[in-house]
């Protein structure tokens, strides 16, 4: 679904974590995979397939609504499948990411 996890396994490359977030550890990744695509002039659409992937689910999975009302919304993080409500500081960077979008 685009998300990845914070930690990859160096030795066999695979993903070894249950912990999804655009804050510390994951907001690099995300940012990364718009810039890419832009820094090849728009040319290496895997970059942009990728972010596409990643954008979509996070809108769906991560974006929440703050408080009863509502009249915000927050980047929540997932644990185990599940979401946290939790919000990283690092992960203020999205609004800028979705911006360049």
């Amino acid at each position: 679904d685009g998300l990845v996890p914070t930690y990859l396994d160096p030795e066999t490359g695979a993903w070894n974590s249950d912990h999804i977030t655009l804050g510390a550890l994951g907001d690099s990744y995300y940012e990364y995979l718009l810039k890419q695509w832009l820094l090849s002039g728009k040319t290496d659409t895997r970059y942009k397939e990728m972010f596409e992937q990643a954008a979509d689910s996070i809108i769906n999975k991560l974006v929440k609504p703050t408080g009863s009302g509502g009249a915000g919304m927050y980047l929540a993080e997932m644990k185990r499948g599940a979401p946290l409500s939790k919000m990283d500081h690092l992960a203020c960077f999205a609004g800028g990411m979705f911006a360049l979008a």
